[in-house]
């Protein structure tokens, strides 16, 4: 079954890339240092390092330059302002910087950089989705991917969005990727950030993945990546029901990138992740801890009737 025929019932989320400057408060203090050293033109990052920097001059108070054929002029105190919040994201919009942050259905969304020029991981009360200490969230999403091994039209089933750093390094080694997401919200904010602009050649389904999996096709995709916010805030995403599906729609020989995070050390020493790899191994799977990317290597049996 072509993937055309397998999404034509469901909800699609035409992701649209916002391409409008983005500047962290890490590079407003970098401006501010440039200025105080005494130049006059300034290589200025307006994609979080994802692009080549363009050339800003300092005039007048402002810090003027241009961008898709467009003059953008920011004043010095508005940047000095940024500096305060470094970990914050702000696009441009006309001459004002706005935070890139929302509240909806009591949730606080945001996004945040570890740096001047990396890519962001988003945060939802005040609980970040990607590793951030010594490892940058675009390179904790390779490590998850690089074990499953992606070769050219590998059928890749990506859970949970997200800013679409898996679904993007699964599609650059060459799989065919579907992404589920149910937080629109989340997606949104990606349409802003450089670093996800590569979601818009992927097709993303715009839903639960506890409701969408049971209705795809058994023995379908070569690879799936499970990549769930942690175990107390999505439990169900890590349920022996949840992984009986992952078993179901994996063809026989096919790998499960398994996220557990390092959920013990917050929970006064319950063994969650031996949990997770009884409920793993109860449904079929031969499973390998990969401490790398913080989760677990499980395998469909080739011939999964003989065990």
């Amino acid at each position: 079954m072509p993937h055309e025929e397998l999404l034509k019932n469901l909800s699609l989320y035409q992701f649209t890339p916002r391409r409008v400057p983005v500047i962290s408060g890490h590079e407003a203090d970098r401006i501010l240092q440039e200025i105080k050293a005494g130049k006059k033109f300034i290589k200025l990052s307006i994609s979080l390092g994802r692009f080549p920097d363009i050339q800003a001059r300092y005039l007048d108070s402002s810090i003027c330059f241009e961008y898709e054929n467009k003059e953008y002029c920011l004043d010095i105190e508005d940047i000095n302002r940024m500096r305060k919040h470094s970990h914050r994201v702000f696009i441009v919009q006309e001459d004002n910087l706005v935070p890139l942050m929302m509240f909806s259905d009591n949730r606080f969304y945001q996004l945040i950089a570890t740096n001047a020029r990396s890519a962001p991981t988003i945060e939802i009360n005040g609980i970040r989705m990607h590793r951030t200490e010594g490892i940058t969230p675009f390179q904790d999403a390779k490590m998850k991917v690089i074990p499953l091994k992606i070769s050219r039209k590998r059928r890749v089933l990506d859970i949970c969005t997200g800013l679409g750093y898996t679904a993007i390094w699964a599609s650059r080694f060459g799989g065919d990727v579907i992404t589920i997401e149910k937080d629109e919200n989340v997606l949104s904010m990606a349409e802003y950030n450089p670093w996800s602009y590569e979601l818009e050649n992927v097709r993303i389904i715009h839903g639960d993945a506890c409701k969408i999996l049971p209705i795809l096709p058994s023995n379908y995709f070569d690879r799936v990546i499970n990549d769930p916010p942690r175990y107390s805030i999505a439990g169900e995403l890590y349920s022996e029901r949840f992984f009986a599906e992952l078993y179901r729609v994996l063809k026989p020989g096919g790998i499960l990138f398994q996220y557990t995070g390092r959920p013990e050390e917050k929970y006064r020493g319950k063994k969650i992740v031996r949990g997770i790899i009884e409920r793993l191994r109860r449904v079929g799977f031969i499973v390998h801890p990969y401490k790398k990317a913080l989760g677990l290597i499980c395998v469909k049996p080739r011939n999964p009737s003989s065990l």
